[in-house]
């Protein structure tokens, strides 16, 4: 399972709305930083996320993947 980084945020931001914070400006090179309760991680913004990666990225966040769907 590979995910963009645009549809991931869109299940993100369909699930926890208004809780979630998309910095663009903020992150290295071609990264942007997400903030959730209080908790922050960066995101590229393109490519593809391989399943090891949207995983690591969730558990910065302290969410499952099963949070997602």
């Amino acid at each position: 399972m590979r995910l963009r980084p645009d549809e991931l945020l869109k299940q993100l931001k369909k699930k926890f709305g208004k809780e979630l914070e998309v910095i663009e400006n903020r992150g290295k090179g071609s990264h942007r930083m997400i903030v959730l309760n209080g908790r922050r991680t960066t995101l590229q913004k393109k490519g593809d996320l391989g399943p090891g990666t949207v995983k690591k990225f969730l558990s910065q966040l302290n969410l499952k993947p099963e949070d997602l769907e």
